[in-house]
């Protein structure tokens, strides 16, 4: 038994009854009365069928000459308006499939109560899936008709989507008018499934049937047990069409929440694409960065061939560390650098090719606009650094001239 199944009772003991679990041995059959309230806790995330008084469903059937469903659902009210005192649009209608002879059965449900049912149990917290009169839950054989007989009322289904229901007390005569309508073709048997707790009523009339056999039963279990195996067994027509369908209820608490829905999207792709925007620049930003350190180090160290960014900042590392001649001469290294750094950045078109630092001594490779520059660099780096300053070489070449500095303290 995949669904489960909750009855909304006519009957003033209890206000519903109820089967769930499949019937294995992890789950057993659980057949229960009681409040709403209790069904609804027992079906807690469960997919639910609720079976509602067919007192309050009238069932017809009506020829409809197309098979499409959308027009055969706007046909129909209309095609049947004249048998309803009501305004069709008042009414609820759900169809069923085309039968041989092209009739398709209606339900025909007051929208107002409709309604009325799904607040209840959505006040409960029960969202059914599928909602069926209990006239088209009864067991039914071919050439029989099924009678359901509870205190309060009786329910009878005559065919697949027929039958009817009223109450216990009025249902020798209705029966008799039902047979009537059917007097040249009536059914060859009634089964009877007497479910009542009174029997102050006597069924003493159905032994006079003529030329049908009436076979009367009094089941072990309740009515909801019975309907609940017929309904797990075939697929039912089901009330919960057009605007009553499940999609349809949640479109209708959906469509509130749609422009906060649109406008949350909308933030969330602007967001995006800011991030996306700034995720492009950042990645640009580093891969110029990444070519700016190559570079850098193929300008400091011009000797060195092939040179990818993920060795640039070790070589660098370690070009330093041979240039400072290893811990012990950075501090004289760093103190000499500075002093000849103070006069280079005031050595206007000083470009400085090379520099290294070997045995105290620091050695510059640099280019100037003329040899005029050279002997001023050399002159201030003399007299006002107090440094000793040897010019190594000093070459004209391609309008420049290219010097080598080897410079050391004195004393």
């Amino acid at each position: 038994m995949r669904r489960n199944f909750i009855r909304i009772e006519a009957s003033h003991r209890f206000e519903a009854s109820w089967v769930i679990g499949d019937g294995t041995e992890a789950e057993p059959i659980v057949i229960k009365s009681g409040s709403l309230e209790e069904a609804a806790e027992a079906t807690a995330g469960r997919r639910v069928t609720v079976i509602v008084p067919g007192a309050d469903v009238l069932l017809h059937s009506v020829v409809v000459p197309s098979r499409n469903q959308r027009k055969i659902r706007h046909a129909v009210p209309y095609l049947l308006e004249e048998q309803f005192a009501e305004e069709v649009e008042n009414l609820h209608f759900a169809t069923g499939k085309h039968d041989a002879e092209g009739q398709v059965p209606v339900a025909v449900v007051a929208r107002r109560r409709m309604q009325r049912w799904l607040s209840w149990l959505a006040g409960h917290g029960i969202n059914a899936d599928v909602m069926v009169p209990d006239a088209l839950a009864l067991p039914l054989w071919a050439g029989s008709w099924t009678l359901l007989i509870e205190d309060d009322t009786s329910v009878l289904r005559t065919d697949v989507f027929d039958g009817m229901v009223c109450d216990t007390v009025n249902l020798e005569t209705l029966l008799a008018l039902r047979l009537d309508r059917v007097a040249g073709s009536p059914p060859e048997n009634i089964w009877v499934i007497d479910c009542r707790y009174d029997n102050d009523i006597s069924l003493a009339f159905l032994e006079e049937l003529e030329h049908i056999h009436v076979q009367v039963e009094k089941p072990y279990e309740p009515a909801v047990a019975i309907m609940a195996r017929v309904l797990s067994d075939q697929s039912p027509m089901n009330l919960l069409q057009g605007e009553f369908s499940r999609r349809e209820q949640l479109g209708k608490l959906w469509r509130p929440w749609a422009p906060a829905a649109a406008m949350l999207a909308a933030v969330v792709v602007l967001k995006f694409g800011i991030l996306l925007a700034d995720y492009w620049r950042l990645s640009n930003e580093s891969e110029r960065l990444r070519e700016q350190i190559v570079a850098t180090y193929r300008q400091a160290f011009p000797e060195a061939r092939s040179v990818q960014f993920a060795t640039a900042r070790t070589r660098m590392e370690q070009k330093l560390r041979d240039l400072q001649g290893g811990e012990a001469a950075s501090g004289e290294f760093l103190a000499l650098l500075a002093q000849v750094g103070k006069q280079l950045v005031k050595t206007s078109g000083l470009q400085l090719r090379r520099v290294n630092y070997r045995g105290g001594s620091l050695n510059l490779a640099f280019s100037l606009k003329d040899l005029q520059g050279v002997d001023d660099l050399k002159r201030r780096l003399t007299d006002e650094e107090k440094l000793a300053v040897e010019i190594q070489s000093a070459t004209q070449r391609e309008g420049r001239v290219e010097a080598r500095f080897q410079i050391t303290r004195t004393g």
